[in-house]
């Protein structure tokens, strides 16, 4: 299981190995920590060559599970199917 940081770290090295056609105006990207960002929360500062700054904060909503990894993301978060459950007909 992946922590905020690693995720992060992750999204830092595929901004800064991708081609300029993803983010074609990033000048920088840092880690909250490396800019020295007051905050205990993880992220990345994104630069672009005019000047703009961006903050992306990641935050970890639900831990891993065997259960929640075998469920699609769009199932029923009560039931882990499609319009199966009281909450499925309600919410979805």
């Amino acid at each position: 299981m992946m922590n905020e940081a690693e995720v992060v770290e992750e999204l830092e090295a595929m901004l800064l190995e991708s081609d300029d056609s993803f983010l074609p105006n990033l000048s920088t990207c840092h880690t909250f920590e490396h800019v020295g960002l007051m905050t205990s929360d993880n992220g990345l500062v994104l630069r672009m060559a005019d000047g703009s700054e961006f903050q992306v904060t990641v935050v970890q909503s639900r831990g891993a599970t065997a259960v929640a990894a075998a469920i699609d993301p769009f199932d029923c978060p009560s039931c882990g199917t499609n319009n199966s459950c009281g909450w499925c007909s309600t919410n979805g």
